[in-house]
């Protein structure tokens, strides 16, 4: 539960908007598709979590992180500033490892995940 917001930190702000971000805008030119093309995989990414075989689930993942994915990409864009993204993206990713954490122990918390989305 500790590990997953620390290593999380490191790889996907960094990766996303550090590194695609910059490298798309210096190889093109083009600042729409610099913010655009990593929101939209980071987004993607973000919707299999929870896994769960449900084309609608996945979908309704994905349309919710979108607009909070253009938001912390325009703010990278302006401010060039991950530090402050990355704390925020770590403390919320408490959340996800409670979540782990809680199905791990009880496989009955998934289950009941599963019904939910049903």
């Amino acid at each position: 539960m500790i590990v997953l917001p620390i290593t999380v930190m490191f790889a996907e702000l960094p990766l996303y908007f550090g590194y695609s971000l910059n490298g798309i805008e210096k190889n093109t030119g083009n600042k729409i598709l610099s913010i655009v093309y990593p929101v939209f995989f980071y987004a993607l990414q973000h919707s299999f979590i929870p896994l769960l075989y449900d084309w609608k689930h996945i979908l309704f993942r994905f349309v919710s992180f979108l607009p909070l994915m253009l938001v912390l990409g325009n703010s990278y864009y302006k401010k060039r500033k991950l530090w402050p993204l990355m704390i925020g993206h770590s403390i919320l990713d408490l959340a996800t490892g409670a979540q782990i954490l809680m199905t791990s122990i009880s496989p009955a918390w998934f289950e009941m995940m599963k019904e939910m989305t049903m």
